[in-house]
């Protein structure tokens, strides 16, 4: 594509007076982040006063986004919404285009965040390691090395991580005994357990399991959600327990949400397979299918994202047609706040993607195009308004 015609669409854009299909070429431009010196050529060209800087005013934002809204003809469709600004990924030319593009069901202009209180941070590694006779381990600042013994177990933690180093032989007439890895809201954690399965904990969540296992099967227990990499054992199948539902596999990649606050217990397959068991009703899943265990039993959905589903264990929030509760529940559970709706609950639906390493004011930052007022109490309550 030539300079000129960049300059054309961004003239076009301007004026307001570009078609459906311009703006969608418009858009592709901003969202594949291509030619970002032709495109910051053509808004100093087209927009008096604009300059281009690491860190454009607010004001200045608002103003493009302000114009180019009022320009258009009719309400835009839901569109990707550019997290840019916040995680640096892009050229600042991208940022005040970015907004244009920053569409949402509800056609309101930007708002401003009312109050912005001391950062809140993201999230981070940690979680509480309650032992077989109840006593607990807090193990957020705790470094490398042993940190318990369980059953014959070594109970390691190497680099953020718990590791169970069971002996190479196990007396199956030892009493089996149970250890809880709890992450609250803010922390999360990974651990690896006796067998070699590896299991990542997202916040507020907890996972249950035996310091060996011993039995049939290798039995654990979660809250919240989990990330399960399974270490294979023809003979022993692994079993976890969600709500009241049971998943069985035998070595496999799969993740289950079961927060008590969702409206279903989901378990999405990545690799291998899993048998989903619910009262009388079990099912057999393939790579790529999501089973939802909801209010009218088990359904399938084949066409899940997984990608979305895993993107917590990846270090990313993953809004791609996601409405505002939803959203804001996944933001609660990493900031550990509380999110109210005094006015009622907008009907928005967003698009995108973020890095949860963002401090909160940032991440509401990000949202505020969608014309949602926020303010943030000193006792971490979040307020949203439409």
């Amino acid at each position: 594509m030539t300079t000129t015609r960049i300059e054309y669409l961004v003239q076009q854009a301007l004026a307001g007076k570009a078609t459906p299909e311009e703006w969608e070429e418009f858009q592709q431009i901003v969202m594949q982040q291509r030619q970002t010196e032709e495109l910051e050529h053509a808004l100093e060209k087209s927009w008096p006063g604009f300059q281009a800087s690491e860190n454009i005013p607010d004001q200045q934002l608002n103003e493009v986004f302000a114009s180019l809204m009022q320009k258009r003809e009719e309400p835009p469709p839901a569109r990707v919404i550019h997290w840019n600004r916040w995680i640096g990924a892009a050229a600042s030319v991208l940022l005040i285009i970015s907004v244009t593009v920053y569409y949402f069901k509800s056609s309101k202009p930007a708002t401003q965040i009312t109050h912005r209180a001391s950062d809140i941070k993201p999230g981070q590694d940690g979680a509480i390691l309650t032992l077989g006779d109840g006593s607990t381990i807090v193990l957020d600042s705790m470094g490398n090395g042993i940190v318990s013994k369980q059953n014959g177990t070594d109970v390691v933690l190497q680099n953020r991580e718990l590791v169970y180093q069971s002996p190479v032989s196990i007396d199956p007439n030892l009493p089996i005994t149970y250890n809880t890895l709890t992450t609250p809201r803010g922390r999360q954690f990974s651990v690896v357990l006796p067998d070699g399965t590896k299991v990542w904990l997202n916040a507020a969540s907890s996972l249950n399991f035996p310091a060996a296992f011993t039995g049939a099967e290798r039995l654990v227990k979660i809250t919240g959600e989990a990330y399960f990499e399974v270490a294979k054992d023809q003979r022993t199948p692994f079993v976890v327990k969600a709500n009241d539902v049971d998943v069985r596999v035998l070595g496999t990649t799969f993740n289950i949400n079961a927060y008590a606050d969702e409206t279903a217990t989901n378990t999405t397959l990545l690799e291998g397979r899993v048998q989903v068991t619910r009262g009388a009703d079990s099912r057999s899943m393939h790579p790529g299918q999501q089973m939802i265990a909801g209010a009218n039993g088990l359904s399938l959905n084949n066409s899940v994202n997984t990608d979305q589903v895993i993107a917590w264990k990846n270090g990313l929030f993953n809004f791609e047609g996601v409405g505002i509760q939803e959203l804001m529940r996944q933001v609660a559970r990493w900031y550990n706040i509380e999110v109210v709706y005094p006015k009622g609950i907008p009907s928005i639906e967003f698009v995108g993607k973020m890095s949860r390493n963002v401090s909160l004011p940032d991440l509401l930052e990000g949202l505020k195009g969608a014309g949602v007022n926020f303010s943030i109490e000193k006792d971490r309550k979040l307020i949203v308004l439409p």
